[in-house]
């Protein structure tokens, strides 16, 4: 995000007043999705790591609170919470641990779930049936409406907010 002239300064301070973490976190990761979505193979180039993790963390709450991470893994983003991938340390240093913790979790299991369906196909017969195959994955879900993280990667956003959004005045 950047923001250039004197009114977009104004609104976006008007923005950050935001108290719903889920309203505020959404004034940034929509643009960040807009970049990807227009430019995806410029997504390095266009925006900073910690907005793409922002991104990514906002693309988990909104997948696992709408159908677990199962859903998560079947829409293709499974690439987010794989081992490896930089999201638990991003979630550690926001001061969201347990959310890390969670992913990590998830992360151990996943490929089993992307192996089925990579075998299987990705279709809505084989979506119904992940979720009797795996379970387990209903606790993962349950901790993650525990300990989402919100409130602290919001507050992290809050706190750093030039990592998160360019201001030029």
């Amino acid at each position: 995000i950047t923001i250039r002239m004197k009114k977009e300064v104004e609104v976006f301070q008007e923005q950050l007043s935001i108290t719903d973490p889920t309203e505020f976190l959404h004034i940034f990761t929509n643009q960040y999705y807009t970049i990807w979505t227009e430019e995806p193979d410029k997504i390095i180039e266009n925006l900073k790591s910690e907005q793409i993790s922002l991104m990514f963390y906002k693309i988990i709450y909104d997948q696992v609170q709408n159908g677990g991470f199962l859903q998560l893994l079947f829409n293709g983003y499974g690439f987010i919470v794989m081992e490896g991938s930089p999201m638990s340390e991003a979630l550690r240093e926001w001061g969201a641990a347990k959310t890390a913790e969670i992913l990590d979790k998830v992360s151990q299991h996943s490929e089993e779930v992307l192996n089925f369906l990579e075998e299987s196909g990705y279709n809505m017969e084989n979506f119904s049936k992940i979720y009797k195959q795996f379970p387990h994955f209903d606790e993962f879900d349950k901790e993650f409406y525990k300990n989402d993280g919100l409130l602290e990667v919001a507050d992290y956003v809050k706190n750093n907010i030039n990592m998160f959004a360019d201001i030029l005045e």
